[in-house]
């Protein structure tokens, strides 16, 4: 749960500005009348550390209480307020933060937090059972629940593992770079999907960044695997292409000398825009595809996903949003580096009990079957929305082929499907 930033002076030289503030749920399906951790995000100014530099220094610092204070329910509101102003009062100098990245600083009340907890193997630990020092002249109000724990409380740092993990430059060298403040008019069209304007003829251009609502680590896993990906199929027809990374100064970036350069960080890439939309929008619109040269779409499809299997990948997302066209009527295949995850009616039936939590553990084989059926769908889509004729009549049979049920002798193979289209013409017009 996020808020909007906001700056407090802590004292003479430093400052907080507050970032976020998040609550563990889990005490949701219980009878706790409030949750066990809570943490507050926050970036942390000194204008103090650098005497020899005009620059402030900074950091990023997560906040975690781990134990009770309330021992009833409280408006969540107000549970974050009396955490931030129980952070207000903590002297950061005294803790040895961690440069560039965003440090934890975990804080466990004695008295309600198990042994197991404090003594759990953490990421990147720095200091442990270390006495929290607060503000001498910044006193907490003795009202404010954490007064009374705040005298006994010891903390441990580590590198926060929830942290947002932006790729490093020199991972995809290969890639040309853009930087993030020359894209103009974003607009989001999806949760970490954005809509940009580039270069000198303003052209679009479509924006996937690492960061994203409820980030997991996996999202940067995901990114690291899809511009893998784009570089191992850069101009293949019918694939999508990018047209770059996105890069931008490091957010956690440690600011300690005015001449300091900037460490640039991967946010994210840029793909090319495909202005004849979505194959299911296109659907949804027109339901009659008689007027569209859909059996080049059939083919250009089929072609392309074989070509992702020779380079020993899959897909596994095949659908309908997933084919766009461009310019020039022809489709492109998007979303070719997989994230992971799989959409509800579009999973081959022997997967279907298998893969709720994601794909990365199936061997090839299962998952180059899975891309078959979910295209042998996608085809008997397309065909469900033309008049009878014998170009239909193919398409459809191959898509049914593709949908075999058995698996590993009655599915139709790629090149199969790719040498019974063609034999019949489709594709030609």
């Amino acid at each position: 749960m996020s808020q909007p930033s906001k700056s407090i002076a802590t004292s003479p030289g430093t400052a907080l500005e507050f970032k976020s503030y998040d609550e563990d749920q889990a005490y949701l399906a219980s009878e706790n009348p409030e949750p066990h951790s809570r943490s507050s995000t926050v970036i942390y100014y000194d204008y103090n550390r650098s005497a020899t530099s005009p620059r402030t220094s900074k950091w990023w610092v997560k906040v975690t209480f781990r134990g009770y204070v309330y021992g009833q329910k409280v408006p969540i509101h107000q549970r974050q307020r009396e955490l931030e102003n129980f952070v207000q009062c903590i002297d950061f100098s005294s803790i040895p933060l961690l440069d560039d990245t965003v440090t934890e600083v975990l804080l466990d009340d004695p008295s309600t937090t198990s042994l197991s907890e404090k003594t759990e193997a953490e990421e990147r630990v720095t200091v442990t059972g270390a006495v929290l020092k607060m503000h001498a002249g910044h006193k907490l109000n003795p009202n404010n629940p954490f007064a009374p724990v705040a005298a006994s409380l010891r903390y441990t740092t580590r590198e926060d593992p929830a942290r947002v993990i932006y790729p490093s430059l020199d991972e995809f060298a290969s890639f040309q770079r853009i930087r993030s403040e020359i894209l103009v008019d974003r607009t989001e069209i999806n949760d970490h999907v954005f809509r940009v304007r580039h270069g000198p003829r303003n052209k679009p251009y479509i924006l996937k960044t690492v960061n994203r609502a409820f980030y997991k680590t996996h999202d940067t896993e995901a990114m690291r695997n899809e511009l893998g990906t784009l570089a191992r199929f850069r101009n293949a027809p019918n694939l999508v292409q990018a047209a770059g990374v996105v890069v931008s100064q490091n957010p956690y970036q440690t600011l300690r000398t005015a001449d300091q350069p900037t460490q640039d960080v991967i946010i994210g890439v840029l793909l090319e825009f495909y202005p004849g939309g979505s194959l299911r929008t296109i659907i949804q619109q027109d339901p009659g595809l008689n007027g569209y040269p859909w059996q080049r779409w059939a083919l250009q499809v089929t072609t392309a996903l074989h070509g992702i299997h020779l380079a020993g990948k899959t897909h596994m997302d095949i659908k309908t949003a997933n084919v766009f066209l461009d310019a020039d009527g022809d489709a492109v295949l998007i979303g070719i580096g997989g994230n992971g995850w799989v959409t509800p009616g579009w999973t081959a039936p022997e997967l279907r009990d298998t893969i709720s939590g994601g794909w990365d553990h199936l061997p090839f084989e299962a998952r180059r079957l899975n891309d078959s059926w979910a295209l042998g769908k996608l085809l008997l889509q397309i065909t469900g929305y033309v008049d009878n004729c014998d170009a239909e009549k193919v398409v459809s049979d191959v898509g049914r082929a593709l949908m075999g049920d058995s698996v590993y002798w009655a599915r139709m193979s790629l090149p199969d499907a790719i040498k019974k289209l063609e034999a019949a013409g489709i594709g030609k017009q």
